[in-house]
């Protein structure tokens, strides 16, 4: 199925927005950013990724999804239904394992291998593959984005929070609580 010229400049604009980030993020990474920061931005690309799927699947929808579903051919139906469910059983698909991503190497190769999917999402598109199959590589993307989210998060909470709730700083204290409160309250608006 092809999508229309201006949402596929729209979805590779977007592709290559969030390739940008990731690339931002391996930098803080290699910097050693704060966490919280880290966590922020890969919220950022999930929202981006968010739109990207839904982009493709309005335009699935509206294009061949609509069309085929006009027709009387039933073996072209229950293809477009099952190409849809495909779609909903992926989202429900669970996240990657990812590696320890213990140390900045690792976590710079996992952030590198995010971005080479983003790309050959991009190559998707650019080939006017199916939107299925692109909707499917978003989705992977952004499991393995959640891995790379709860390995961080674990870190922070490891060190920084464990460090802030045993010291005498009540500040200190609020202050880690307000940032964790802040990236929850996030992912749950973000799933």
């Amino acid at each position: 199925m092809s999508i229309e010229q201006p949402t596929t400049y729209q979805l590779l604009n977007r592709l290559k927005t969030v390739a940008g980030h990731l690339r931002g993020v391996q930098r803080m990474v290699e910097t050693q950013a704060y966490c919280i920061d880290i966590i922020k931005q890969t919220q950022a690309v999930q929202r981006a990724l968010d739109k990207v799927s839904s982009l493709l699947l309005e335009a699935h929808l509206n294009g061949e999804v609509t069309g085929v579903l006009r027709t009387a051919d039933q073996d072209e139906r229950a293809r477009i239904v099952n190409q849809l469910l495909a779609v909903f059983h992926l989202a429900a698909g669970s996240a990657p394992s990812a590696p320890s991503l213990t140390d900045v190497n690792d976590r710079t190769a996992w952030l590198q291998q995010l971005e080479e999917q983003v790309r050959a999402l991009q190559d998707l598109l650019e080939t006017d593959s199916a939107p299925v199959q692109t909707i499917a590589g978003v989705q992977q993307v952004q499991r393995m984005l959640n891995a790379f989210q709860g390995r961080v998060l674990a870190d922070h909470l490891n060190g920084c929070v464990t460090t802030a709730i045993r010291s005498d700083q009540p500040a200190e204290r609020e202050r880690v609580v307000r940032e964790l409160l802040q990236v929850f309250t996030a992912s749950t608006t973000l799933g």
